[in-house]
């Protein structure tokens, strides 16, 4: 029964049919407790305004007070409200506790962490349709903590799988069981949709690639990653020793939101690309290295090839980097 005050009739008979009645008066208690929902945990730069939200709390007659407690900077901090605000300026890890009460004066705690770090790498979004991909390696890919920075300021989110030719999407207004997209990976590029009308910043906190790593291109459209924080190759270089005859980048002022690449402009890490290759391969991408073996080279005035152990021509010649495949002028 629902908490509050009842008046209870009650009525008797006797077989003669004559009937009387007494009335009382039930009061029915509210012992339960309300469920407190400090939302997720996130990671942020100093800096950030961060909002806290307990939305997700709920009581069976109604929450009355919203309260929440951290230290900050040897400082105990009290908010109120189902999504107070505070700006985080000291890098730390952070225990915030909400208290929810119902009018009864039950009440229930819940814990968020805030965990206030440099980013690795931050990736612009303007309003509309944006070709992202992840270069950092991440330690959670569940798109609710990935795009946590970004909560509430996109819509949808999807990528397209090259072996079953079918878009997996997800749909922040859609039901989860409606979603085929739940997690992110730092293979694929990715179609997210900005609302609003203003930029907004996707921070990453996941560690920079160490060592090469590895994207299948299958004969066709890719739909891919630079997962690489490297700013210096162009995409022929980039691509050096990729059957590749089409890249295309991200470009509102396109027709399908898309433009062609020329070999010879830069790639940029944090965007997604659609590459058009002409045979299956296995595209090693470049790490931020400085080391350099060189395995095989070509004479530019002849096209001829020669092992590095031999002497090289006078002529111009191009070398081919192991660990990146990159070219190298000399």
């Amino acid at each position: 029964m629902h908490p509050g005050i009842y008046l209870v009739t009650l009525t008797v008979w006797d077989d003669a049919g004559f009937s009387d009645q007494d009335t009382m008066t039930v009061e029915v208690l509210d012992i339960t407790p309300p469920v407190a929902d400090a939302g997720r945990d996130r990671r942020a730069p100093p800096g950030t305004l961060v909002e806290f939200d307990a939305r997700g709390s709920h009581d069976n007659v109604g929450i009355v007070n919203y309260t929440w407690f951290f230290n900050y900077n040897f400082t105990e901090v009290v908010l109120y409200g189902v999504t107070p605000t505070y700006i985080f300026e000291i890098e730390g890890v952070y225990n915030i506790t909400l208290t929810v009460k119902d009018a009864a004066g039950n009440e229930n705690n819940d814990v968020t962490i805030i965990n206030v770090t440099m980013q690795t790498y931050t990736i612009n979004l303007i309003p509309g349709w944006n070709l992202i991909s992840i270069p950092t390696m991440e330690l959670n890919w569940d798109i609710d903590i990935l795009l946590g920075p970004v909560n509430g300021k996109y819509d949808r989110i999807q990528t397209y799988d090259e072996v079953t030719g079918l878009w997996f999407i997800y749909d922040a207004n859609a039901p989860y069981w409606v979603n085929t997209l739940s997690a992110l990976d730092g293979a694929s590029g990715y179609w997210i949709f900005i609302t609003g009308d203003e930029n907004v910043e996707l921070h990453l906190f996941g560690q920079e690639r160490e060592d090469s790593f590895e994207i299948q291109l299958l004969k066709g459209w890719n739909l891919v990653s630079y997962p690489s924080l490297r700013t210096d190759l162009t995409i022929s270089q980039a691509l050096a020793g990729v059957s590749w005859d089409i890249v295309q980048q991200c470009d509102q002022n396109r027709p399908y939101n898309l433009r062609i690449m020329p070999g010879s402009e830069n790639i940029e890490p944090g965007r997604g690309y659609w590459i058009h290759v002409i045979s299956d391969h296995t595209w090693q991408v470049a790490q931020a290295d400085s080391s350099h073996e060189v395995i095989f080279a070509w004479d530019d005035f002849d096209g001829h090839t020669f092992s590095t152990t031999n002497t090289c021509l006078e002529y111009d010649v191009t070398y081919i980097d192991s660990r990146m495949m990159t070219t190298i002028e000399r």
